[in-house]
């Protein structure tokens, strides 16, 4: 599973992915570069899984990029964690979606689970470019065009420019369209609570292990659902397409 930048670009790469305008501390380049020769130097599950941990532990320090996620889920995924490495490589796309490495190791390890990959919301069939930018940058793609429009109608209404009313209706558009898409993201990645299963799991039409099972067949690893509810150490989630159950919150990660 091929890793994606050079260290040095990373580190930048993770600050500016996070909004965060500060340079990337010097400890926090050192640690990536250790852990990375770790990675180099693993060669059982178990090395590769204590890799991954580290990977947490920068990740908890707020250094946070598209890239360590994506070596965090090779991590993962050569500990034959796959659940866990869907995670990650979800959380990669987020913020470049983009990115064919990683989608790439995305089909491998839904493969390796037998997990469906959800179906696509028909929101992300009408605009088709919705993965091609991470999400931040939408909001200012989506700022800059609703800037462009303002301005727009102000030149027309002071100056009059022929054919100036169908261009400042059009960067009124494309604003408009721009803001939808950004919004979008802002909700389901901020506002909706997704999660992916790390082992396979009953999942029960209630909250404990008494309930009857909710589907017919144990949901494998790797499952994507999102999260309705949480109540004591369960998880209320649904399937698309499928029904909504729970299932314990140990079982899952949610991101």
């Amino acid at each position: 599973m091929k890793r994606m930048v050079l260290v040095p670009v990373m580190v930048a790469v993770s600050v500016a992915a996070c909004g965060c305008s500060d340079t990337p501390a010097t400890e926090d380049v050192d640690r990536f570069q250790q852990i990375e020769a770790a990675f180099k130097s693993a060669t059982t599950p178990d090395e590769y899984l204590l890799v991954a941990g580290t990977y947490q532990r920068l990740i908890d320090a707020d250094v946070v990029s598209p890239t360590i996620l994506f070596n965090q889920g090779n991590a993962f995924a050569r500990a034959e964690r796959f659940g866990e490495a869907i995670a990650c490589y979800r959380q990669a796309l987020r913020l470049n979606p983009a990115e064919p490495s990683v989608r790439a190791n995305l089909r491998v390890a839904l493969q390796a689970t037998g997990a469906v990959e959800p179906p696509e919301d028909w929101f992300k069939r009408v605009l088709f470019w919705q993965d091609w930018i991470g999400y931040a940058a939408k909001f200012y793609v989506a700022t800059g065009m609703l800037v462009l429009a303002a301005l727009s109608v102000l030149c027309v209404r002071r100056w009059q420019i022929p054919g100036g009313t169908r261009i400042a209706a059009a960067l009124l558009v494309l604003a408009a369209t721009g803001l939808c898409s950004a919004t979008y993201d802002w909700y389901r990645f901020e506002r909706v609570s997704s999660a992916t299963l790390e082992r396979d799991v009953t999942t029960r039409t209630g909250n404990g292990p008494n309930y009857e099972p909710a589907f017919n067949q144990p949901l494998p690893e790797g499952t994507e659902v999102t999260v309705l509810e949480e109540r004591g150490d369960w998880l209320r989630i649904v399937l698309k397409g499928t029904g909504n159950g729970w299932i314990p919150k140990d079982a899952a990660i949610v991101y």
